[in-house]
């Protein structure tokens, strides 16, 4: 499982479209947002996340995504999950906003 230092690296070398080769764990961190056309090719991990009220265009995610304790109430239309999505319905029960289910489209 790849950390938060790997998905730096991918940034840095300022490519369009970042494909991370395994699964990759951002649990408890203060990201506050994700690259558009990011690819994972396994699970994303997200718990925790607080400052995180977003997924970005094009996400791909070849196993599970993990949005417990985000602030994420919604999911882009361009969003791919070949596992579940995880933790969305408890981050609508905990806020006030009206759910936005667009997504995900299976791979």
């Amino acid at each position: 499982m790849l950390h938060l230092e790997h998905l730096y690296n991918a940034l840095a070398k300022g490519q369009e479209k970042i494909v991370i080769g395994d699964s990759l764990n951002l649990s408890d961190t203060r990201i506050t947002a994700l690259p558009d056309n990011l690819t994972v090719e396994g699970s994303l991990h997200l718990f925790n996340t607080r400052h995180l009220s977003s997924l970005p265009a094009n996400l791909t995610v070849r196993d599970n995504i993990y949005l417990r304790g985000t602030g994420i109430t919604a999911l882009p239309d361009t969003l791919k999950v070949g596992g579940k999505v995880c933790g969305l319905e408890e981050n609508l029960r905990q806020s006030s906003e009206q759910p936005s289910l667009g997504g995900p489209r299976p791979l």
